[in-house]
């Protein structure tokens, strides 16, 4: 799967748990708040 997620995305995981999706240049960085 492949797709352009805006400059931050709310993501939900399979787990059940929020996790914040950010795109940083042409790098990717997920953020699992605790």
């Amino acid at each position: 799967m492949r797709f352009t997620p805006p400059d931050f995305q709310w993501v939900r995981l399979f787990s059940g748990e929020e996790g914040k999706l950010t795109q940083r240049g042409r790098m990717c960085h997920f953020e699992v708040p605790k």
